[in-house]
């Protein structure tokens, strides 16, 4: 329980250099831990829809690929139902006007929440913000890479290693005109 305890006062390990601005770590995930120290665990929601099969499926958490919008900052209700209190990770990180407000979600019938904090939290601390992943745009980002040459460059945060490829991408679009 001692270490377990360790990864719930995590806030002096992912502050950003200036609280108002992120940098490797989020000022939004910071603030709302910092101001809800009562939902510093991290619990992943097992249960995700297959299109395919139109049932919910079980599916694990992988620390390297991880599922932000079934990750919570919370805490379950312990009754076995399908509700989590605080504050979904991908709704913090995407902003928005109720950003920092602390909810109760309520999920669907086959949720199921596993508590994920110590692995969540090592893999937040070694990289940052690139758990959202490099693919995407995220503010404050501008000393992020350095850059190897005009088509290679290395993550400041993670020490990911990219090159530019350049792609071809033709579309099709319906556009209406007047006659």
């Amino acid at each position: 329980m001692e270490a377990d305890n360790h990864y719930i006062n995590v806030l002096a390990s992912i502050k950003p250099k200036n609280v108002k601005k992120s940098d490797k770590y989020s000022k939004a995930i910071y603030k709302y831990l910092k101001n809800n120290s009562r939902y510093r665990k991290v619990y992943f929601d097992e249960s995700k829809y297959d299109c395919n099969s139109e049932k919910y499926i079980k599916v694990k958490f992988d620390v390297n690929d991880m599922d932000l919008r079934n990750l919570y900052f919370g805490e379950p209700d312990g009754l076995g139902s399908n509700c989590i209190t605080g504050k979904c990770i991908n709704s913090l990180i995407v902003g928005g006007q109720c950003s920092q407000t602390t909810f109760c979600y309520m999920c669907n019938i086959n949720s199921n929440f596993v508590d994920v904090t110590k692995e969540f939290y090592e893999k937040y601390i070694e990289i940052g913000r690139c758990i959202y992943g490099h693919g995407v745009w995220i503010s404050d980002d501008e000393e992020r890479f350095t850059y190897i040459d005009p088509e290679h460059r290395r993550c400041n945060w993670c020490s990911k290693e990219e090159h530019l490829e350049k792609k071809v991408l033709t579309y099709t679009k319906d556009v209406w005109k007047e006659q």
